[in-house]
C-alpha cells in the first residue's frame, strides 16, 4: 500500500503461479473429462488475461491508498460476488451471505466517513 515498501506485483505473480503450479494435479486429472478443448482454451484466457489484468490493476491501485483502505477495498470483492450473481442469474443470496457482506460493507463505510486522526511521524536521528 502506500507507505509500504517495494512493488507488489513480483509477490503476486509469485503467489498466483504457485497456487496453479500446487493444484495442477488436481484439475487436471478432473479436466479431461469435464473440459472440452474450446472450454481450457476459455479458462486460460480468464485465468491469464482476465485476472492477469486484474491484479495488475489492483497493484497499480493499492499503491495510491493507506495500507487499511486497500485492505478494506479488497474485501468489497467477496462481498459483490453474490450481487453479480443476482443481477446476472437471479440467483438469491442465503442470509449467511448477506449478513456477511453487510459487516464488511459497514466497516468500509465507517472507515470511509469516520475521520481517521493523524499520527505524528517519527524520524530517527
Amino acid at each position: 500500500a502506500k507507505t509500504g515498501a517495494g512493488d507488489a506485483l513480483p509477490s503476486t505473480t509469485l503467489g498466483n503461479f504457485l497456487a496453479a503450479t500446487l493444484t495442477a494435479p488436481w484439475a487436471l486429472s478432473a479436466a479431461p473429462a469435464m473440459v472440452s478443448g474450446r472450454g481450457g482454451a476459455v479458462l486460460l484466457y480468464l485465468g491469464i488475461v482476465q485476472l492477469g489484468l486484474a491484479y495488475l490493476l489492483f497493484v497499480r491501485g493499492v499503491r495510491r491508498v493507506p495500507a487499511a483502505e486497500a485492505s478494506l477495498i479488497s474485501m468489497l470483492e467477496p462481498v459483490l460476488n453474490p450481487v453479480w450473481v443476482l443481477i446476472g442469474f437471479g440467483e438469491q443470496p442465503g442470509r449467511w451471505a448477506i449478513a456477511g457482506g453487510a459487516v464488511v460493507i459497514a466497516a468500509v463505510v465507517v472507515r470511509t466517513l469516520v475521520p481517521q486522526p493523524q499520527r505524528a511521524s517519527t524520524t530517527s536521528v
